[in-house]
Order: C-alpha cells, then structure tokens, then sequence
C-alpha cells in the first residue's frame, strides 16, 4: 500500500492458525535451567527428552531416519564409578558400544575407580541397542536420551 507521496506504508500481518501434530513421546517440562538439567542428566540419566531437539541434526549414518539421534552413555560400577561418552549418530553408537565391551579408551577402568564388571558393560550395550532399533524402526524415530546401566 502507499500513500499519495508514493511512500510504502506497511501493513500489519495477517494472523493465522497453527496446528501442532502430537507424538507418542512425552517431553517432560523441567523448572531448572538447561545448565543445572544437564548436569542432572549426567549425573542420573533417565528418558529425558530434551524440549530443544532442533539443536541436535538429523542422525547422518543409519540410512534409515532422518531424524535426530543423540545419545549420552553412562557406564557405572557397583562402587559408585563412572565413564561417560556420547554419540550423534547410529555408526558412533555401535563404536562405542564395541569399545565398551573391550573396555578401550576412555571406557577402561582403573585402580583409582575400580573395575567395571563384564555384565554392566553388557547392561549399557543392551541399552545403547535398544536406542538405535528404536531409532530405525519402520520411518525412524527421534531418539535423545541418556542410557546408563543398571549396576552390580
């Protein structure tokens, strides 16, 4: 629209309706900030689904979903120990669950944290499997957890 100046007048916006398509996974809302909701993840793993998913890409290797893949591994012993490490996509996932089972790396334990028994590597593996079938299942499905081990 302009005036009889030939000046653009701007018009405001039309409003419009937005629908929003529900899933079957639930986001769980967390009064803490992202900094503090991090560190308890880290520290207790659980299905928390982050609420910012578009901050993680697409999973780029398995082929079969497009969606987001990213998860965090807690490795624990019956003394209370920890390993962590992380993977964005289907290959890095089977990558460190292979050097999980061979304890290579930073999944190694050692005299200051004890060992880390062949049946809690098997426990995390386990979990780590059931994330990525769960991921390329049928279309795939966005996958954003914390996997941890049951220890003993």
């Amino acid at each position: 629209m302009v005036n009889e100046n030939n000046k653009y007048i701007p018009k405001a916006p039309e409003t419009f309706q937005a629908a929003y398509l529900e899933t079957n996974q639930e986001v769980k809302k967390s009064p803490l900030s992202p900094a503090a909701r991090s560190k308890v993840i880290r520290k207790w793993g659980g299905g928390y689904v982050s609420e910012n998913q578009d901050v993680y890409g697409p999973c780029s290797t398995c082929g079969v979903s497009n969606k987001t893949f990213k998860i965090n591994m807690d490795l624990r012993n019956a003394i209370g120990s920890h390993r962590y490490g992380s993977a964005s996509n289907t290959d890095e996932a089977m990558n460190e669950a292979a050097a999980i089972l061979r304890g290579d790396g930073s999944w190694k334990g050692d005299d200051g944290d004890g060992c880390f028994r062949r049946a809690n590597r098997e426990d995390l593996v386990a979990g780590i499997n059931k994330a990525i079938e769960e991921h390329i299942e049928g279309e795939g499905k966005a996958v954003i957890r914390t996997v941890h081990n049951t220890p003993n």
